[in-house]
């Protein structure tokens, strides 16, 4: 999370009663894509945003006159051919070193630039001309200078294809930038693939890229992951199609299935205005760098000043992320009423909210343009979402500046609730949120707002028996806990693979509620993680675990578990220790966590039973999910054969109420739950399914979630199979 900040909020934190306020700020540092900033007056025509209710651009199409194209920051690039035009080539650029923090950018892709900057008629990279040039060129020289014979430069080194080359329009581009690259050793029998020699380029913030006279576009892509889904139905995807397009705008028209027509508009929560990615530099602390100045940009009057000739320079862009990582209303249950299909209320403030949709001409983003009120110094937004009004309802500032009562960017229920008056009529909305944004005369500075919300339980139903009698339902209800509707990433297939290990990452934010589990715990937001382990237990058989991670990057808490383990050589009180390094592989890892085995007995059987501990005393803020690989395939089983769209588990309790336990023999408190799977079925209704065989689950603390197969085995990995920290 990066919280948006002013020269106020610093000094003022706008925090409930127990707020630690850890601040972080966006430390925007980034290069502005033109020489000196200066283009013509953007058109409609050209501007990133909405067309109408069948098209989105996400390419922002600026005119220039022999303008120096620049890189916004430190990246590798990828070079593709330009759809409808010989002498145009698409520029990708995959960051190194993301420019502002708290916002994962996947790629900038300039769009329309001379293939005469890049690569001679031969198919060579040039010997001389623009910076970027000059550097690859450098550093190709003194790599095969210490590995000799020089060879030629070929244009495909930086990804343009030649004869040579096998690229389809349906490769994902990732599978590019994440390709193992092999070498040549004089055999050619060796060479399993010779388009794979190699690693693209990477070059300096602030590279000179290109001369250019005419138009150019720019697309900014957010990343969500490393990972692609094979059973993918977004009609939309991030291909070389897409790279290759002159400009890109998602259009919906001709798509037939409704749900299909949703995921393809949901597409456009991954791409973000140039407008509104520099107006972030306007938050305290950032700088926008142009090519031959010494100086930054560093005011919110300079900063729009910048980007005024962007149609969109006053566009306020608001995201909202809800139940199940969707947007705000995907699944339509946040109406008003089935009469009444508004689901918001927004303004510039409490007193002067309208009643609207979140969608704005059914496309999942609210397009703010209205003027600040006279005399301000920032722009506010009053939201009001709708609500359930039950005890789980909260809010996560993501990418925003919350101006009324929160905790760490955190709204929890007793701030969103409102409270029931007798007499009067009850509201179906919440109490009012503040959010602000920078302003320069009286007039927005483009920006780019990202929530979580979640305000309504989603029931799930799974057909039951009938019993003939009409007057009592058939369908079995489900409600959620907080550890449901977590692990996710079941069917993700990892751009990154190796021999005996793979993660696979997801960099949407999750937003659930601990405090269910204990009452010092509160909401947190987290990033999931699948990683797959995989060893030789002897010469004919390999043994490989599946662990599922939900990593807290935020909590809202009195207290922080965010403490280094300062020794690896720590002991616990009864068990030898063994730490086998830190399982941190995304920002904020508590690195004092470990896992401990704690045998129980269950029926009669002796059981390893795990937990995960601190060695500090601290309370965990990871969740855990482990099975083996025959669990793993009996649940991708059911999501193939029933076609399900982003699957997430379910633990379905063996007991009847969450506040019930079994007790060992040891005296030790446990639960058991059986895997379940909760999903989107063809026309993207969220259903519930059973596994045809069950697999049962024991967690021991309420954070770590295993089945009896994995605690088993897990004691065969060691320190190069599994890196976790680990007690036996």
């Amino acid at each position: 999370m990066a919280e948006l900040l002013d020269s106020t909020q610093t000094q003022q934190a706008t925090s409930s009663d127990q707020g630690t306020n850890k601040v972080a700020k966006l430390d925007a540092k980034s290069f502005f894509f033109l020489e000196d900033g200066v283009f013509a007056t953007q058109t409609a025509a050209q501007s990133f945003g909405i067309i109408d209710e069948n098209q989105f651009r996400t390419t922002s199409i600026v005119s220039v006159t022999n303008k120096k194209v620049i890189s916004i920051c430190k990246g590798q690039i990828f070079i593709q051919p330009m759809t409808g035009d010989d002498t145009k080539v698409n520029l990708i650029l995959k960051p190194y070193i993301q420019p502002i923090n708290g916002i994962s950018i996947k790629y900038f892709i300039y769009r329309g630039l001379s293939k005469s900057n890049f690569i001679e008629p031969n198919g060579e990279v040039k010997l001389t001309g623009n910076g970027l040039i000059t550097h690859i060129q450098n550093e190709f020289t003194n790599f095969y200078q210490n590995h000799p014979p020089i060879p030629e430069f070929l244009a495909r080194y930086i990804g343009y294809p030649d004869d040579n080359t096998t690229q389809a329009e349906t490769d994902l581009i990732d599978s590019y930038f994440y390709k193992i690259s092999q070498s040549y050793d004089g055999d050619a029998e060796n060479l399993v693939d010779p388009t794979k020699n190699f690693e693209f380029p990477i070059i300096p913030a602030g590279t000179h890229l290109a001369t250019e006279t005419g138009s150019i576009g720019l697309d900014i892509v957010l990343n969500y992951g490393d990972y692609y889904v094979a059973n993918d139905q977004n009609p939309f995807k991030f291909d070389l199609e897409f790279a290759r397009a002159a400009s890109n705008i998602i259009n919906v028209s001709g798509i037939t299935n409704a749900y299909q027509k949703k995921l393809a508009r949901e597409t456009i929560t991954q791409f973000l205005d140039p407008a509104a990615y520099y107006g972030l530099h306007a938050n305290d602390g950032g700088k926008i760098f142009r090519h031959g100045q010494t100086q930054p940009i560093v005011t919110p009057q300079d900063v729009a000043t910048l980007i005024d000739k962007f149609a969109t320079k006053n566009t306020i862009y608001i995201y909202v992320q809800s139940n199940r990582q969707r947007s705000y209303n995907f699944y339509n249950k946040y109406v008003v009423s089935e009469t009444n299909a508004n689901n918001l209320k927004i303004g510039l403030s409490e007193t002067t909210l309208t009643e609207t949709t979140f969608e704005t001409n059914s496309w999942p983003v609210k397009v703010f343009t209205a003027a600040p009120e006279a005399s301000s110094t920032k722009q506010t937004i009053a939201l009001q979402f709708t609500t359930d009004k039950n005890p789980n309802v909260s809010l996560y500032g993501d990418m925003a500046q919350i101006g009324s009562v929160n905790q760490e960017n955190f709204v929890e229920a007793k701030d969103l609730i409102p409270v029931t008056v007798e007499g009067v009529p009850e509201t179906p909305f919440t109490k009012t949120v503040l959010l602000h944004s920078p302003i320069a005369n009286n007039h927005n500075i483009a920006s780019f707002i990202q929530l979580v919300y979640i305000g309504k339980n989603i029931i799930l139903s799974k057909p039951g028996i009938d019993d003939g009698n009409p007057d009592t339902p058939d369908d079995i209800l489900f409600t959620t806990k907080y550890m449901d509707d977590v692990f996710d990433l079941i069917n993700a297939i990892s751009f990154l693979q190796a021999d005996k290990i793979y993660h696979v990452h997801s960099y949407k934010p999750l937003l659930f509620n601990q405090g269910e589990l204990d009452k010092n715990r509160k909401r947190v937001i987290a990033f999931t993680q699948r990683t797959q382990n995989t060893i030789a237990v002897s010469e004919t058989e390999n043994l490989t675990l599946f662990t599922y991670l939900a990593i807290v990057e935020n909590e809202q808490s009195s207290h922080s578990n965010f403490s280094p383990t300062s020794s690896s050589d720590k002991t616990a009180t009864g068990y030898s220790q063994q730490y086998f390094g830190n399982f941190q592989t995304l920002p904020n890892l508590p690195g004092n966590e470990y896992i401990e085995i704690k045998p129980f007995t269950d029926t009669g059987e002796t059981l390893n039973g795990i937990v995960l501990k601190t060695v500090d005393g601290s309370l965990p803020t990871s969740l855990v999910l482990g099975i083996t690989e025959e669990e793993q395939q009996k649940i991708l089983d059911l999501i193939n054969t029933n076609n399900l769209i982003n699957p997430k588990i379910y633990f379905r309790n063996v007991l009847e109420s969450e506040d019930d336990f079994f007790k060992s023999i040891e005296n030790i408190e446990y639960k058991k739950y059986v895997l379940a799977i909760t999903a989107e079925n063809s026309i993207g209704e969220v259903t519930y399914f059973n596994l045809s065989e069950d697999i049962t689950i024991y967690t021991l603390d309420g954070v770590v979630f295993t089945s009896l197969s994995y605690n088993e085995k897990i004691i065969f990995f060691n320190k190069e199979s599994f890196n976790l920290p680990l007690i036996l």
